[in-house]
């Protein structure tokens, strides 16, 4: 069996050959006007065999094109597939990244979780620990002894001020009689 490329030598020179045979009939026909029948039969023969040999060359260019276009299609697919894997194992890392961030973030929410419940539990136990504070009755009452306290606070920060401005008084009168080179003279 032939390679395709010996093939298609094979078939150019049986053309070349053929259109070379039909040439000399056709100038052989054309100048002897009457051909014997085993002559006619040889005409058609060949002319069947050059039929058969341009439609297996018009099959085999064919078949080159179709092949031309089937490897084309083949790489085409290739590098679609090669996109596809590249794109599948981008999702897939993608995918393990989420699912890391999202346990990552159900963890940092049951933590924030806790935290929430246990600063609701210190604040039940602050309100069961001072539930004066929320009593009005004892508030108002405590309230009124903190007002008369500052009151009387008020009042004796009021005197205070006045004992201790005669004080200065009384020091700035008993600083003018007391002479200023007190220090040298003693």
């Amino acid at each position: 069996m032939f390679s395709p490329a010996d093939q298609q030598v094979e078939i150019c020179l049986l053309k070349s050959n053929l259109e070379e045979i039909e040439n000399d009939l056709v100038a052989q026909r054309s100048a002897m006007p009457a051909l014997d029948a085993e002559n006619e039969k040889k005409y058609r023969e060949t002319m069947t065999a050059l039929r058969v040999a341009r439609s297996l060359n018009t099959e085999i260019e064919r078949l080159k094109q179709e092949s031309v276009r089937l490897t084309a299609k083949r790489m085409q697919l290739k590098r679609q597939s090669e996109e596809v894997s590249e794109a599948l194992e981008r999702a897939r890392l993608n995918r393990s990244e989420l699912e890391d961030l999202l346990k990552q973030e159900e963890r940092d929410t049951e933590l924030g979780i806790r935290r929430y419940e246990d600063t609701l539990r210190e604040l039940a136990d602050r309100f069961r620990k001072s539930r004066s504070l929320y009593n009005e009755e004892e508030m108002n009452t405590k309230q009124e002894v903190a007002k008369e306290t500052n009151s009387k606070l008020l009042n004796e920060e009021t005197a205070l001020r006045r004992e201790v401005s005669e004080l200065k008084k009384e020091l700035s009168d008993v600083q003018a009689d007391v002479p200023e080179d007190i220090l040298s003279i003693m």
